[in-house]
């Protein structure tokens, strides 16, 4: 398949994803300064309170009887990918903003941005991997990432604190 072919498949299937819709949805209704009637705000503030909960069951149930000497070759360039990668990314990324003139991008904004690139996925991660049916990949990597991110985060608040960044 050509670039522009799976780019176009790609933003056909980002465009119709339900989550991406009600981002949008959102973001509109925001912009209108539209809000819910107040039983329906408490319903939703109600599923929004419980759903960190609720996605750690279902992380749990997709791990049930997942044997992982089979897995692990797979989800560690997952975790290295998210814990190492991304936090130097970001870095670079921000060295090459505040080389541009974002001063606003050093000190505690760098720092913070460069942490919250560390820390695992978030558990939402294997709920939206089950639309590729990579939900039990996706669970392995977080439960795997998860005790992981303890090292590199307090590798870079050391880095951070000890280093000239």
């Amino acid at each position: 398949m050509h670039w522009q072919q799976m780019l176009v498949q790609t933003l056909g299937k980002l465009i119709r994803n339900p989550m991406i819709i009600a981002l949008l949805a959102g973001f509109a209704a925001s912009l209108l300064g539209l809000h819910l009637p107040t039983p329906v705000e408490r319903a939703v503030n109600l599923f929004a309170v419980s759903s960190g909960a609720i996605s750690w069951f279902v992380i749990g149930g997709t791990l049930t009887g997942l044997a992982f000497d089979g897995v692990l070759p797979k989800i560690w360039p997952i975790v290295v990918g998210k814990l190492v990668l991304h936090p130097v990314c970001v870095w670079l990324a921000l060295l090459l903003l505040t080389g541009l003139g974002f001063a606003e991008l050093n000190g505690p904004l760098k720092t913070s941005a460069v942490l919250m690139a560390a820390t695992p996925m978030m558990g939402t991660y294997p709920i939206l991997a089950q639309a590729y049916g990579q939900e039990e990949l996706s669970a392995a990597a977080l439960l795997l990432a998860t005790p992981q991110s303890f090292f590199s985060i307090s590798t870079l608040l050391w880095a951070f604190h000890s280093l000239p960044m």
